[in-house]
């Protein structure tokens, strides 16, 4: 049917548009691989990104969640991304404060937006933050326990200011990070079971995102208590919505909490967990791969599986497991807004 020449001219038109289609993808994405991420909380870990990307590489880790401090310069930033796509690392901007939810205080937030926005119009594709990625837990603030419903609402209408103002800028996706449990509140801030006429907040978000980390902060698949059971929801909603989802995991040390965390249990139980986790969606269009918290405890634990401390017989629903007091969110560095 083709001369030789044809087909040398139709297999170099297939390579070229092959490599159009993989150039579009993040590198995480390109091989079909699930994601393999990871919270980075420090920084200036970027400023001399060789240790970090060789971290990574330890990890097998294709997608690193980076905090941005906006006073550092551009050229920072395109230096480590560019050197992170080079060996097959996908880049998100990390951000995020309580205070973001509060009515008035969405400046910061609106200002990482435009931040990531600006920079990622003027950098090379290799250099490009993947997208925006928001980690704002208010329901640590005082104010979520005494009434969650005021600090609910604002928190919703800030994020309606963020994304129209995203649709406007353009040239950046918004993710976001959410504990399991937020399907237990509606948009109103009422608890599900005494509002049934509304949205829960969970879903509100999962159809408004690209991408969901779900912060799934327990040490086993299994069991009414464990990872599967309780991000069954938010997996079919996001089945529903298109939306892809990455099923968080926490290794930071949580004294009277260790069923949170794999802190002292060993990289085997994680590992393993990981794979249970992700055989069981692995039917759920949704399912996108794993996140760990965050990049430094998780090079701290111990290469073998541990003996776990016992399990609470009653473990009641606790709003925060995994989830710190405010002022410590900022004392250990998570929070630089």
């Amino acid at each position: 049917m083709f001369g030789k020449q044809s087909r040398k001219v139709f297999w170099l038109l297939l390579l070229i548009g092959g490599m159009i289609m993989i150039g579009n993808e993040s590198p995480a994405e390109a091989d079909g691989a699930d994601i393999r991420a990871a919270w980075v909380w420090q920084a200036q870990s970027v400023s001399n990104g060789d240790e970090l990307l060789a971290n990574a590489a330890k990890h097998k880790i294709n997608r690193l969640y980076v905090n941005v401090d906006m006073t550092m310069p551009k050229e920072v930033y395109q230096t480590f991304i560019a050197k992170a796509s080079r060996a097959g690392i996908a880049v998100e901007a990390l951000g995020g404060d309580p205070s973001w939810a509060i009515s008035g205080r969405e400046g910061p937030m609106l200002r990482l937006a435009s931040w990531v926005s600006d920079y990622n119009q003027a950098a090379e594709t290799n250099e490009q933050f993947d997208a925006i990625h928001l980690d704002i837990k208010p329901y640590v603030l005082p104010a979520w326990k005494e009434d969650a419903k005021p600090l609910v609402q604002s928190w919703v209408a800030n994020m309606n200011l963020l994304f129209e103002q995203v649709r406007q800028d353009g040239a950046v996706a918004v993710n976001i990070d959410l504990p399991f449990w937020l399907d237990s509140y509606t948009v109103t801030g009422n608890r599900v079971s005494e509002d049934a006429d509304n949205e829960p907040l969970s879903r509100w978000f999962i159809e408004r995102v690209e991408h969901v980390t779900l912060l799934a902060y327990r040490d086993n698949a299994q069991g009414n208590n464990g990872i599967i059971r309780l991000i069954e929801q938010e997996m079919n909603w996001a089945d529903t919505s298109n939306v892809s989802v990455t099923v968080g995991l926490n290794t930071k040390p949580m004294p009277g909490e260790e069923f949170t965390t794999f802190a002292g249990k060993g990289a085997a139980q994680l590992e393993s967990v990981i794979e249970e986790v992700a055989s069981a969606f692995s039917e759920h269009s949704s399912y996108a791969g794993s996140a760990v918290h965050d990049i430094v405890y998780w090079g701290q634990l111990e290469p073998s599986e541990l003996p776990s401390p016992e399990i609470p017989s009653n473990q009641p629903e606790i709003r925060g497991t995994y989830i710190w007091e405010a002022s410590q969110v900022t004392n250990d560095g998570e929070s630089t807004y």
